[in-house]
């Protein structure tokens, strides 16, 4: 029995040094360490006792850990030896990082020898073609005829001017001309194929090294490939349908190989439970929108029969569960990014989709009337205000001393146009709450609304423990409503009307 376990020794060797040979390259260097979501919190273990409970499970600012490059955020002691970390946006994609622990924070007695931290080196994932499809669509160049399209779909932002000129398609061994018809920054990228192809018989795509990530200056080091599947004209056929949030409304969509009309689609399309919808026609598919409940799972189905455009028939009955819940926990205004007009006599309740978020904090900040067009020209702040897209240079968030300086305020410059009015803490579950949605009211009083200085708010939404997820809207609070009307010698005329009865004001005010 013995001779017979050492016997397999040599071919257990070489079957694990077989397994470990196999492994998929990939675009990664273990030294970097391991792999993070740019969409989480970090938690640092230290080899001794540094806090005292007094100081545990509140947000600081205090920098003690030093993040190269740069990362904005807070830390919250929630042990002696444990330090948790949460980002004020995600971090940079494509991205290797290093931690070093503060000594000059720390208590005197040790800062001359400082613990040590258990995480040191972490990155975020590498950039990496996800998927490629393609499908027919009707031509941009002759009308009345098809053009094969194929979509590239990756983990981040990437601008399609460097894949274009990285990119390379190819059929059977042969070089397929191609054109991309994305023009803005996105991890989806259009590309039209301007000859013909063999249905049945895949593409290759391959982008050579040298793309990078919007927000990264690490380029890819080795070529991305994927195949896609050229299906055929005389079929038509689902290629996904999903539910997402967009603008803060759910939304479900349904990608076919050829575009249809929403006539022939409304004729053998279900939903269970029902719920009521329109139907809009896509490039390559369809749309639904309507009083969705982003807590529910929805049925979808297809009936055979239905027709495309270029004459594919759907052969097989289609049927998929459709969610809206994201993977991560997320935030959303239920009107998206558009600014709010609330009727200062009615419920004033601003309604928000939530998922997998116990806590929020809202802050209401007013913009008074002298900076309101200083604050609109300004916009809303995006993405890693800090980083130069063509240098790759961070710019760190300092003051003079050194000292981490808080921006907390990335979409909407409050900081310099108006001032903080009130910040309080909910309990999700305790917000009410009507269809899919949790409604927050605003208050006359928290908004001043009676004082003398009039002004727009931006309210403020983010998660108490995830510093990152936060959301921001423009709201103005009023009664009044205009409708201006400039004339053919320059002359402009006003008509103000109350909001709530429609009815004529006869004594108000207009600055410009």
């Amino acid at each position: 029995m013995l001779s017979r376990t050492f016997s397999r020794l040599p071919l257990l060797v070489l079957l694990a040094l077989l397994c470990a040979c196999s492994k998929p390259a990939a675009d990664n260097n273990t030294a970097d360490g391991e792999e993070i979501s740019p969409y989480q919190n970090l938690v640092f273990q230290l080899d001794a006792a540094v806090a005292e409970e007094a100081q545990f499970n509140r947000w600081d600012t205090t920098q003690y850990v030093r993040f190269e490059p740069a990362v904005r955020g807070k830390f919250k002691w929630t042990g002696e030896r444990e330090l948790t970390f949460s980002p004020l946006e995600p971090f940079r994609p494509t991205t290797a990082f290093t931690a070093t622990l503060q000594p000059q924070y720390l208590p005197p007695s040790q800062q001359k020898s400082p613990p040590a931290l258990d995480r040191t080196r972490f990155h975020t994932p590498y950039l990496q073609l996800r998927e490629a499809q393609t499908y027919w669509g009707q031509s941009r160049r002759a009308a009345g005829t098809a053009e094969a399209r194929t979509t590239l779909r990756f983990n981040y932002l990437v601008q399609p001017s460097q894949v274009q000129t990285l990119l390379r398609v190819s059929q059977d061994g042969q070089p397929v001309a191609f054109e991309l018809t994305s023009t803005e920054a996105d991890s989806t990228v259009s590309v039209t194929l301007t000859q013909s192809l063999r249905p049945g018989n895949p593409l290759q795509l391959e982008i050579a090294p040298g793309l990078r990530a919007v927000g990264s200056n690490q380029p890819t080091q080795k070529p991305l490939t994927a195949q896609a599947a050229v299906p055929s004209q005389e079929t038509l056929l689902v290629r996904e349908a999903t539910g997402a949030l967009v603008e803060g409304e759910p939304v479900i969509t349904v990608l076919t190989s050829q575009p249809v009309v929403a006539s022939e689609v409304e004729r053998l399309l279900t939903v269970q439970p029902m719920a009521t919808y329109s139907v809009e026609a896509l490039e390559s598919g369809f749309k639904l929108k309507g009083n969705f409940d982003v807590d529910k799972t929805y049925q979808l189905g297809l009936g055979t029969g239905i027709r495309g455009a270029l004459g594919g028939q759907l052969e097989e009955a289609f049927s998929q569960s459709i969610s809206f819940v994201d993977e991560r926990p997320s935030l959303a205004f239920a009107h998206g990014d558009k600014a709010m007009y609330l009727n200062a006599l009615g419920a004033r309740n601003l309604g928000l989709r939530v998922s997998e978020v116990e806590k929020v904090k809202v802050s209401i900040a007013k913009v008074y009337a002298n900076n309101i067009q200083h604050l609109l020209r300004s916009g809303r702040q995006y993405g890693y205000p800090d980083y130069n897209e063509e240098s790759g240079d961070v710019t760190e968030t300092q003051d003079e001393n050194g000292e981490y300086v808080d921006r907390s305020y990335n979409y909407y410059d409050t900081e310099s146009f108006g001032n903080v009015l009130t910040e309080r803490t909910y309990t999700v579950a305790g917000l009410p709450k009507q269809g899919g949605l949790r409604l927050l009211n605003l208050s006359l009083k928290d908004l001043e609304f009676s004082g003398p200085l009039k002004g727009l708010y931006v309210v403020r939404v983010q998660d108490t423990e995830r510093q990152w997820l936060q959301v921001s809207k423009l709201v103005a609070v009023s009664d009044i409503g205009l409708i201006v009307k400039q004339g053919l010698k320059g002359r402009t005329l006003v008509f103000a009307n109350s909001i709530r009865s429609a009815e004529p004001l006869g004594a108000f005010r207009c600055a410009l």
